[in-house]
């Protein structure tokens, strides 16, 4: 079997600030681990041949959903997957990547400005459902965890032992494929999370696109791959968009949620006006804080679709060799803002992981073992 090298790199200068981050409880640097076998192959659903993209989408009040093999597209409802990325093959967990370069979120309030004369796409990701083997997770979701673990010992039979709890689905690093075919003009990806959890970007390239910048937003952890390296990177998490009152919102979902508010007569009279204007200032509020970072406005310019794999920037593509290669995970060069416990493919076997880490923190917290002194076999009223 093929071996490859996994690196981690704890310092760049990222968006015109030094990201210093360093990766818990392992030292990267050297190690060797396994490349995957038998990745699965391309998994094209099966289409009618007089099918059009626009056959695979379902409309909903919130969101325009992927039923099929179809790409968000900036200028038209949807492309096929394949004719975006020839080759196109759902990621896998079983790939291990090559080098991850960790970087902190901007907390202040602001992101690198877009290099002038480039494109600006605007891009949402929701719900996205290809696995990466990437999982990253906060102190604060290990600590439930261990309290959870003494609720069982505590509720637990004599001579029995709970078993420890396990992490969750958005632990896990989800995968969207964006491909660039834009070669007029470089182009700068603001690539908004807007899923339940952490989501990783595979870049693919047609020849002669550029990316000049990437910028992150929403979420609470979020990673590139396959970008040329030295390409700026920044990233702003939810948590520090609401303290800078710049709350990532959507408009339509917004509006519709109101709007259905107030036919079913919960909002009537002065509690109707003030959510109407509560509602505008949420939608003004991060539209102002995002045309100020990248000079454009958010509702107007965005583009993409819930369930969907693959988003497209630029024009389809006609002639097979100007097409974007599909960049496979393995191997591949990583940007990575994460919470503060990562796990990788290839160091770490998950679900293990996390519950090593639940184990680690409830035997600290406890001052012994659990098991023990969270349910100790008798108790003494002697002082």
């Amino acid at each position: 079997m093929e071996t490859k090298g996994l690196f981690l790199i704890g310092a760049v200068l990222v968006g015109g600030y030094l990201a210093i981050t360093t990766l818990k409880d392992v030292d990267l640097a050297g190690v060797v681990v396994d490349a995957p076998g038998g990745l699965k192959v391309a998994n094209n659903t099966p289409r009618k041949a007089d099918s059009v993209p626009e056959d695979f989408l379902k409309e909903t009040p919130y969101w325009v959903n992927a039923e099929g093999p179809v790409a968000a597209h900036e200028t038209r409802p949807a492309v096929f997957v394949t004719d975006a990325i020839p080759g196109w093959r759902p990621a896998d967990k079983r790939e291990v990547v090559g080098t991850i370069q960790l970087i902190n979120p901007s907390r202040n309030c602001s992101m690198p400005a877009p290099v002038v004369g480039a494109r600006v796409a605007n891009l949402f990701v929701r719900h996205p459902r290809q696995e990466a083997g990437l999982w990253s997770f906060a102190e604060a979701e290990v600590l439930k965890s261990v309290r959870k673990w003494y609720d069982g010992i505590r509720n637990s039979e004599a001579g029995k032992s709970p078993r420890l709890p396990g992490p969750t689905a958005s632990h896990e690093f989800k995968v969207h494929d964006v491909a660039v075919t834009e070669t007029d003009r470089p182009v700068h990806l603001v690539l908004r999370n807007a899923a339940a959890g952490n989501v990783l970007y595979n870049i693919h390239l047609a020849p002669g696109a550029r990316v000049a910048g990437v910028s992150m937003l929403g979420g609470e952890a979020n990673a590139v791959a396959n970008l040329p390296r030295g390409t700026p990177v920044a990233a702003m998490d939810d948590a520090t968009l609401r303290a800078c009152g710049a709350t990532q919102v959507f408009a339509r979902s917004v509006n519709f949620v109101l709007e259905a508010e107030i036919k079913a007569d919960k909002l009537t009279g002065e509690r109707e006006e003030k959510a109407r204007a509560e509602a505008a200032a949420k939608i003004a509020g991060f539209n102002d804080w995002f045309e100020a970072q990248f000079g454009i406005n958010a509702d107007e310019t965005l583009f993409g679709l819930a369930f969907g794999n693959v988003s497209l920037v630029g024009p389809m593509p006609t002639d097979p060799d100007q097409a974007p290669a599909y960049a496979p995970l393995a191997d591949a060069y990583v940007v990575a803002q994460t919470e503060r416990f990562f796990k990788v493919a290839g160091l770490h076997e998950w679900p293990k992981a996390y519950m090593a880490e639940v184990q680690q923190a409830g035997t600290m917290l406890a001052g012994g073992d659990p098991l023990t002194v969270v349910k100790p076999e008798f108790y003494t009223t002697e002082w």
